[in-house]
């Protein structure tokens, strides 16, 4: 057992040392504060809600991801959710999810910056994500204003044009998290996927 002298001394020693650490940090951090994660340079976060045509989690299903050549496998559990590290660069990828007695249902992915939800891109591009069918032809609709049309349409949203209100954008973040939907209307959507 040390005498409460040597542990004083060595309680001292240790926050000296810590001391310097944090001097050291503090010199390397950059202008932000933030110390850069040498891991990120490798690696990104891909994070994938699997939902179903209903808008319902994809719940306990077995799931394989493939992206560049590299597998990933597991179970969407109770919130649905594929999420992995790949690497970064990665542009493409492929996800199988299996149901009962059936083939796989398979997505071929493509991996990109999305910008915030806050701009329109970042709305758009949730839209399309998200599989909304749409057809514009014979009309003088955009691509976008269907969209819409058919997601405001699902969700009991009211009719708008082609500017993304508030309303939109809180339903956009719904579906793209893992919390349930009550609202989605049955058979409405028409989604693209390969069997």
């Amino acid at each position: 057992m040390s005498s409460p002298a040597s542990a004083l001394s060595n309680f001292r020693s240790l926050n000296a040392r810590a001391e310097q650490d944090d001097q050291k940090r503090e010199e390397a951090t950059p202008e932000g504060g933030v110390m850069p994660c040498p891991y990120a340079k490798r690696r990104i976060r891909i994070r994938i809600v699997v939902r179903d045509f209903y808008f319902s989690l994809v719940k306990n299903k077995r799931y394989e991801l493939t992206v560049e050549g590299e597998g990933f496998a597991g179970n969407t559990g109770d919130t649905g959710l594929v999420d992995h590290l790949v690497k970064r660069g990665a542009k493409t990828g492929e996800l199988k999810v299996w149901f009962e007695g059936a083939e796989p249902c398979v997505w071929e992915l493509t991996i990109d910056d999305i910008d915030p939800l806050a701009l329109d891109t970042g709305a758009e591009t949730r839209l399309r994500n998200l599989g909304i069918a749409w057809s514009a032809e014979g009309t003088e609709e955009t691509e976008t204003e269907a969209e819409l049309d058919t997601f405001r349409g699902a969700f009991r949203l009211p009719d708008g044009d082609a500017e993304i209100d508030a309303k939109t954008r809180e339903q956009l973040e719904s579906a793209y998290s893992t919390q349930p939907i009550e609202t989605v209307r049955k058979h409405y959507f028409v989604f693209e996927s390969r069997q």
